[in-house]
């Protein structure tokens, strides 16, 4: 295993590790009931590329908030016309396998349902279950995509930095001292001298002539 597979896993592992900690801390932060879901949801929207994250969360958010309608629409229906649990997960469970078929990212919305289902308290409406369970999948899923995207932004941040100091080494003069024009005339004359051996001793003599007229000047 090299050096950038090393690397790549730790980043991996301090991104999840970060992911889950952030979103426990805000959820019981904002006095959500149940933190385990926002925790679970910043660890699944986490992924290797920072576009899969990105198209994890918009599946995430959409597929919660499909079931969590469908949930309270079947139960306040249910309600009316007597029906028990188990054929309100069914009913609300098929519908959304109706449109979450062929669209892997908002699948969520299937075990959406029987999570608002059955986590609803005796003392509290459906649509309370179905708003807090909705937001610490939300929550979460954001919270996670906060942590990719600034370890995303970092990494880009440290790449620039350091093409930004290899295009000044490159760009860097051999001598801050001399024009480019001097320069090049330098050059021109190392490559006579290369082309034409005899005339090195001319070009040494002329060179010791310039050098002392500009010295009495």
């Amino acid at each position: 295993m090299s050096l950038i597979e090393i690397a790549g896993r730790l980043a991996f592992a301090a991104r999840c590790a970060a992911a889950g900690a952030l979103s426990y801390l805000l959820a019981t932060g904002v006095g959500l009931p149940h933190p385990v879901w926002a925790s679970m949801s910043s660890l699944v929207v986490s992924q290797e590329s920072f576009d899969a994250t990105r198209h994890s969360i918009v599946g995430r958010v959409v597929g919660t908030i499909a079931g969590a309608v469908v949930a309270i629409l079947v139960s306040e229906v249910a309600h009316q016309v007597g029906v028990g649990t188990a054929p309100q997960i069914a009913a609300a469970v098929g519908l959304c396998a109706l449109f979450a078929r062929g669209r892997p990212s908002i699948r969520v919305c299937l075990w959406t349902c029987p999570v608002v289902l059955l986590t609803a308290s005796p003392g509290s409406s459906i649509e309370h279950a179905g708003l807090m369970r909705g937001s610490e999948v939300i929550l979460g899923a954001l919270s996670g995509g906060l942590i990719h995207w600034l370890m995303h932004w970092m990494r880009g941040s440290a790449i620039a930095v350091r093409q930004r100091r290899r295009s000044a080494l490159w760009q860097r003069p051999a001598n801050p001292g001399r024009s480019g024009r001097q320069i090049q005339r330098g050059n021109h004359w190392r490559m006579i001298r290369r082309l034409f051996p005899f005339t090195r001793n001319l070009v040494d003599h002329a060179g010791r002539a310039g050098r002392s007229q500009r010295r009495r000047q």
